[in-house]
């Protein structure tokens, strides 16, 4: 039902805007600004960088990964998928109408 991927801000708003009016996602929410401490190329690097959480079911994910690939700024983003095991009835209702074509 979740994924989670980090952003650059500048990302933020096209990218779910589009999710939404593809109806590839229900909700989309954001993290405050974090830290982020990775091994790149070789090297230590820091920055900051804003969380993405996005609501949908799980046959979306491949869509929405494509997508995130071909429109980021991230040579490789971070697209992790969380499956639900349990939740709100009415709320996972609702994301699943959210999210049919």
């Amino acid at each position: 039902m979740q994924r989670s991927c980090r952003f650059l801000k500048v990302d933020f708003d096209c990218y779910f805007q589009n999710l939404l009016e593809q109806r590839l996602i229900a909700c989309g929410s954001l993290f405050p600004e974090i830290e982020s401490m990775y091994r790149w190329k070789g090297k230590i690097e820091e920055g900051k960088e804003i969380k993405a959480v996005l609501k949908t079911q799980g046959c979306r994910f491949e869509a929405i990964c494509m997508y995130i690939v071909e429109n980021g700024s991230y040579e490789i983003p971070e697209i992790a998928q969380v499956d639900v095991v349990k939740g709100n009835p009415l709320y996972l209702s609702w994301a699943l109408e959210a999210t049919l074509p």
